[in-house]
């Protein structure tokens, strides 16, 4: 399978300048950044997730959410999302396959 990766953090402009940089091993040239404080709102509110699945050009149903906050992951599902907790590696992992994600 091959997916399409963005990244959705909240942010500030120092974060938005250093995590491309410190993890372009992690993304490809095009993969989307989205950063809360450019578009004025932050995870877990709704409109966060509405205006980055429009940036990114995906569907709720189409979009895999990875967060280490609980409370963003239930926002992301609420709004039909598949979203996974992030707590370890191996956790992610197994649960991912558990889906048919990986």
């Amino acid at each position: 399978m091959r997916y399409r990766v963005a990244f959705l953090s909240n942010s500030n402009e120092i974060h938005a300048e250093l995590i491309p940089r410190q993890f372009a091993g992690l993304f490809h040239k095009d993969d989307p950044f989205v950063f809360s404080h450019r578009i004025k709102c932050a995870k877990p509110d709704p409109d966060v997730f509405h205006q980055a699945l429009e940036m990114i050009g995906a569907s709720s149903e189409q979009t895999i959410f990875i967060d280490d906050l609980l409370a963003n992951v239930l926002a992301a599902r609420a709004l039909g999302m598949r979203a996974f907790q992030f707590t370890d590696a191996r956790t992610l992992t197994s649960e991912l396959e558990a889906e048919g994600l990986l």
